[in-house]
């Protein structure tokens, strides 16, 4: 299950049109490089600014994309508590979390104590970045701040993993457009989480 776990995200864009100026010629996939990434102590959010570059414009969901592509996914079969088949395309912001244990990184999995669900992930929509870009596939630019709240991740029925001090973290980003194109893996820089 996607719970969401108070994720906010900002994001400034440039739009290229007609005109004197030349759009620059980027691929339709989109593209992505890591900025960098910060920790507020006081409420646990890591920010992580990643810069964005599309070809034709087309970054971005709707909350109440009624698409079946984008759906969250489906109840299956009829018995109780009902399993879900999860869509991964309901969202277009995939973060990837790992945590440094005996000198490795390994995957953080967080779970779930809600039998209809087993997993908490930290992935979240970035909204249409232009609809003008959109509708007439035009290049953007920017950058996204993408907002991760640790404080409800505190507890070990959501991570067994965290220690809750000094926990070294960091994350594999990626970003999809509209027709499903995934871009590269960005990594960002290590982080520590509740630092003591």
């Amino acid at each position: 299950m996607r719970y969401l776990l108070l994720i906010s995200i900002s994001f400034i864009a440039t739009f290229f049109f007609g005109g004197c100026l030349k759009p620059p010629e980027y691929p339709a996939i989109p593209e992505i490089s890591f900025n960098q990434i910060s920790l507020n102590n006081a409420t646990n959010i890591v920010t992580i600014k990643i810069n964005f570059k599309d070809g034709n414009g087309d970054i971005g969901l709707n909350t109440d994309e009624t698409d079946l592509i984008y759906r969250l996914g489906d109840s299956i079969g009829t018995s109780k508590p009902r399993t879900f088949k999860y869509n991964p395309y309901n969202k277009n912001y995939w973060v990837d979390i790992y945590i440094l244990k005996k000198g490795v990184y390994k995957y953080l999995k967080f779970i779930t104590t809600d039998p209809t669900y087993n997993f908490y992930d930290f992935d979240g929509i970035v909204p249409i970045v232009s609809e003008s870009s959109l509708k007439n596939q035009t290049a953007i630019e920017g950058f996204i701040d993408y907002d991760m709240d640790f404080s409800q991740a505190t507890t070990s029925s959501t991570s067994p993993a965290l220690t809750l001090a000094n926990d070294t973290l960091k994350f594999k980003i990626r970003l999809l457009d509209r027709k499903l194109n995934i871009s590269d893996t960005v990594e960002t820089s290590p982080i520590v989480l509740f630092p003591k």
